[in-house]
């Protein structure tokens, strides 16, 4: 999905740590895992802030 000036990436857990290192070396320095989907839901996406300090 597209966002105001971002790019929204959705894929397997197993797959998202291989892929933000990928983006990373690539020059992409925001890249960053943002959340993981737990269940069926309404069909939209809710991104709420993220509580915990960065690493």
């Amino acid at each position: 999905a597209q966002t105001s000036g971002g790019l929204l990436i959705s894929l397997p857990e197993k797959f998202a740590a291989d892929l933000k290192t990928r983006l990373q070396s690539s020059g992409v320095s925001a890249a960053e895992i943002v959340g993981k989907i737990t269940g069926t839901g309404s069909g939209r996406i809710r991104v709420e802030k993220n509580r915990r300090p960065r690493r």
